[in-house]
């Protein structure tokens, strides 16, 4: 039961952790993570709150996703946030049980989207 407040400092250290080039893009992995973190530890109308990682399902990933999709972001930064919560999440697989929760395509948004053009 290792505590979200924890799961840095594991992945920190793990041998199959991303290793970005530039101190920028590791500090983005560390503040996505950071973000995701905030966003399930606290209270919310529209999500649910966990405090392990552990409790990590599809259904919080997909909450995070839709969380994400109302912030006035980029689709290609909001790409590659759930891609970087995809492989944080890799190397803590032991933690908690199932297939990684960001692995799933529909968590990803479509270029479309940014320019309004979605088929529906």
């Amino acid at each position: 039961m290792l505590p979200l407040s924890e799961g840095w400092a594991k992945y920190e250290v793990h041998p199959e952790r991303a290793t970005p080039h530039t101190v920028s893009e590791q500090l983005s992995y560390k503040r996505t993570y950071e973000d995701f973190v905030a966003f399930v530890t606290t209270p919310g109308k529209h999500h649910t709150v966990i405090n392990t990682i552990a409790e990590l399902n599809s259904d919080i990933a997909e909450e995070f996703a839709n969380f994400m999709r109302t912030l006035l972001q980029a689709v290609d930064t909001h790409n590659r946030k759930i891609k970087r919560l995809r492989k944080i999440f890799d190397c803590l697989k032991d933690y908690y049980s199932g297939a990684n929760p960001f692995n799933s395509k529909t968590l990803l948004r479509n270029a479309r989207e940014e320019q309004n053009t979605v088929v529906r």
